[in-house]
């Protein structure tokens, strides 16, 4: 299975997402959503304001294409500068297909092999709970839609820097689909140091189904 990385602050990826993917997975191709985004003013809106309207009216669930698709508008229509980290700052996501079913994948990035392997032994389940990850960070629980998502705020323990880890499971043609999307870097190289953080999370994951 493949490692996918998606780099939402670099203004020029190397491959863009194709029409068919898109189409696929979210309903529209590119000139579908620039269409509907223009109809709904998104032309006037701030990054935050085009993500929101694509998780609304735009019915898009998964952080991974509200992005993914704002971005993208957003360099179509020149309102995106090179270097442009938009109000999430620096972010970079990874995911990867996981043969096994939602309930089984659930199960091993929470409670199963795979829980010690990014997070710890004991995932949180109640908002407000913390938990000292393997890489030496706190992670406090903010919210969580079992057998869906969960949102944590990752925690310098000795700079008490912080920055918001989502995690995500959905339905995949041969399997199940974890994302896993980090935002609020504080710059490039930090986004570097967790692109490759997570790609090699992604990869013990995989390699234990």
């Amino acid at each position: 299975m493949q490692i996918e990385v998606i780099d939402w602050n670099n203004s020029t990826m190397s491959t863009r997402i194709s029409d068919q993917k898109v189409l696929e997975e979210t309903g529209r191709d590119w000139d579908g959503w620039y269409s509907w985004l223009d109809g709904n003013g998104a032309e006037a809106m701030s990054h935050k304001e085009i993500v929101s309207l694509l998780a609304d009216g735009g019915q898009l669930e998964r952080p991974w294409w509200q992005q993914s698709v704002a971005v993208e508008y957003e360099k179509s229509r020149g309102l995106r500068e090179e270097g442009s980290t938009g109000v999430a700052g620096f972010q970079v996501g990874v995911r990867t297909t996981l043969p096994i079913d939602n309930d089984e994948a659930w199960t091993l990035i929470t409670a199963g092999d795979g829980a010690p392997l990014w997070l710890h032994d004991e995932i949180p389940n109640e908002p407000g709970q913390t938990v000292r990850a393997p890489d030496g960070y706190e992670y406090e629980l903010r919210t969580i839609k079992p057998g869906e998502r969960m949102r944590l705020r990752r925690v310098d323990p000795e700079t008490g820097e912080s920055s918001i880890v989502q995690v995500t499971l959905s339905p995949a043609k041969s399997g199940t689909t974890l994302g896993i999307h980090h935002e609020g870097l504080r710059d490039g190289e930090h986004r570097e140091e967790m692109r490759a953080h997570w790609r090699k999370i992604a990869d013990k994951i995989l390699s234990i189904v």
